[in-house]
């Protein structure tokens, strides 16, 4: 599936989406429970949406993720499509951010001198040794 084809109040059976931006984790309180929900842009080849995260997922997305939600909802949200896992949906972190980041550019090699070893020569035999007599 992808973002283009998400429409309000309808089931996500899978959506593989980069994270293009992170908003800051809320914290809130609600029936005497407490959780935390964050906000991220995504975005695929056909356009992009928002998703909600909510509790432990606010802490495991991070912004430059490519993420995988399987059995999510999609809703529309002051005008804009939304995304979240709802209740039976799951998130996986396909590909860290992070380490797309971390990843230190890659120089090129120095050149260093070039030392070829010498030839190894081959061990003398017995053969050897006897064609040296026979000529001297």
């Amino acid at each position: 599936m992808k973002i283009s084809e998400l429409k309000p109040n309808t089931p996500v059976d899978l959506l593989v989406v980069d994270v293009v931006d992170k908003g800051e984790t809320r914290e809130f309180s609600k029936f005497g429970n407490t959780g935390k929900v964050c906000t991220i842009t995504i975005k695929d080849e056909s356009g992009t949406a928002k998703m909600s995260l909510w509790n432990e997922d606010t802490d495991k997305i991070s912004k430059g993720d490519k993420i995988e939600l399987k059995q999510g909802w999609a809703k529309e949200y002051r005008g804009e499509m939304q995304a979240s896992t709802g209740r039976n949906g799951t998130l996986t972190v396909l590909e860290s951010g992070k380490s797309k980041q971390e990843k230190p550019e890659e120089s090129e090699p120095e050149e260093t001198e070039k030392t070829t070893e010498p030839e190894k020569e081959e061990p003398i035999t017995q053969e050897d040794l006897a064609v040296e007599e026979e000529t001297i």
